[in-house]
């Protein structure tokens, strides 16, 4: 089991490395942007920033979960799995292409009907092409995980992040360009990768354009697209709606906690990417799989209390000695949002019995039921209760959506998950949370140290709680035991 937790823990911190100092980076950032960048400007790239996301999941027509399944059905025949790379790569450049120079010829009259505030040029248009350069990242990305290259993986990521930052400083900072900047700084990020994208795409492939691999690959990834809508209205939909009904400070504010609460989403998210093909490895190998499964996500969920904890009630003190006052309280959404990404990690967990058994029918179902719900939340609550309602929408969205999917998932592919060990974990982050979050010092930086050691003392929580088992703690006294003589050998 030890040898397990350092494979995925090493896989992981990889992968969230690749997707963590863009994060970490783009947060150190912070003080110069809300200098820069009025509360109305963030409201504007929350909203573009949407527009972005549903824009890539119809260009992709849900291929890249395709390219996913169907590369190990060619792993006995290089040839055949070149061709099927270049058939999919030459379908999601043209058909991009032509839907991208479709959508700028009529993005006028869509947006004058589609939204209130936002004008079409330059936003609109900005949004539309990066959508159609970021799509090039898509066959190379996959190749990446699906072979486990995460290093190739994280090297991509990083760079174009570093170059997209140095490109928005320079149209926010040098230019000041505002919200328009920071879209011009995107795009320009994307037009320079496409190249080298284009270069790893075209060294993995055949040009080949095969119909019965291309059926294939749609017939498995266009059912994907109401699942992928879905989640996108259920995670970010809030924001198209909250145009309407708020203020663009108001809307910045929301965007600016919520993208701190994502940090925690950003983490997981590496996890799964790490988690997913182990699981399918262990599955279709091991015949006490489950029994791995279990343990393994207990703790799993370890780690994300805690570093929901840590995102939760730092995140005021943090917002007061980096942001101008204007966006101060933007930390109020935050433990809120969190809560939300708290319920999707486990549903990464649980999701992973549908893709492995196949049993993904009902999954598309599921998503729509959970993004409909809290669109209807948010209609009826917005107008009255405004960015605080959109919180609690997208925490009751997820939740439902966790329930569905894990009684499915444990029909399908029963796991005997420790229920009495994960509710005493999360009655012990509960009351972490609720003592850390009775701090207020008025000082920032002694607010900030005071919850950080709230943070440190949940694992002292869970030993009085008996959560942990003898073996446990002896096998973390173990580790404790041989690390003087690690640092040793390192050093010599």
């Amino acid at each position: 089991m030890l040898k397990r937790l350092k494979s995925l823990a090493g896989q992981s911190s990889v992968y969230g490395l690749g997707g963590l100092l863009p994060k970490a980076i783009a947060f150190l950032l912070l003080p110069l942007y809300t200098q820069l960048l009025t509360p109305a400007d963030y409201g504007i790239l929350a909203f573009v920033t949407t527009l972005n996301t549903v824009l890539i999941i119809f260009l992709e027509f849900g291929l890249g979960g395709a390219i996913t399944r169907f590369h190990y059905d060619y792993l006995n025949d290089p040839k055949e799995q070149r061709a099927f790379y270049g058939t999919i790569w030459i379908f999601l450049t043209v058909s991009s292409l032509l839907l991208t120079l479709l959508i700028d010829w009529q993005g006028e009259r869509l947006f004058s009907l589609l939204f209130r505030e936002t004008p079409y040029d330059p936003y609109g248009r900005l949004t539309v092409w990066l959508s159609f350069f970021t799509l090039a990242q898509t066959v190379p990305m996959v190749l990446f995980r699906v072979r486990e290259q995460p290093h190739y993986y994280v090297l991509f990521s990083v760079g174009r992040f570093l170059i997209t930052t140095l490109a928005i400083v320079y149209f926010v900072a040098g230019l000041r360009q505002g919200a328009a900047g920071s879209l011009r700084g995107q795009l320009l990020s994307g037009m320079l990768f496409f190249i080298p994208f284009m270069l790893v795409a075209m060294r993995n492939l055949r040009i080949s354009f095969q119909w019965d691999k291309l059926k294939a690959s749609l017939a498995f990834g266009l059912p994907l697209i109401p699942h992928a809508l879905s989640s996108w209205a259920l995670n970010v939909s809030d924001r198209i709606l909250l145009e309407r009904y708020v203020s663009l400070d108001e809307l910045g504010l929301y965007n600016l906690g919520y993208r701190l609460a994502m940090i925690l989403d950003l983490i997981l998210l590496s996890i799964n990417n790490a988690w997913a093909p182990f699981f399918f490895r262990t599955a279709a190998t091991e015949k006490d799989a489950p029994k791995t499964f279990a343990r393994l996500t207990t703790y799993y969920a370890i780690v994300v209390l805690a570093l929901s904890l840590g995102v939760a009630l730092l995140s005021k003190p943090l917002l007061s000695f980096m942001a101008k006052p204007a966006f101060h309280s933007a930390y109020r959404v935050v433990p809120i949002v969190v809560l939300a990404y708290v319920a999707h990690g486990f549903y990464f967990m649980v999701v992973n019995q549908l893709f492995y058994t196949k049993n993904t029918r009902r999954l598309p179902l599921y998503t729509m039921i959970s993004a409909a719900v809290n669109i209807m939340l948010n209609l009826l609550t917005l107008d009255r209760f405004g960015i605080m309602a959109a919180a609690w929408n997208t925490v009751i969205g997820f939740i439902i959506l966790f329930v569905l999917v894990f009684r499915e998932s444990n029909r399908v592919y029963p796991v005997p998950y420790e229920y009495k060990r994960l509710g005493i974990l999360f009655a012990a982050a509960g009351a972490t949370y609720f003592l850390g979050s009775l701090i207020s010092l008025g000082n920032p930086y002694l607010e900030f140290g005071s919850r950080s050691i709230a943070v440190a003392i949940f694992p002292l929580v869970l030993l009085v709680a008996r959560f942990f088992t003898p073996r446990e703690i002896d096998q973390v006294k173990s580790i404790i035991a041989r690390l003087p003589n690690r640092f040793r050998e390192k050093i010599h």
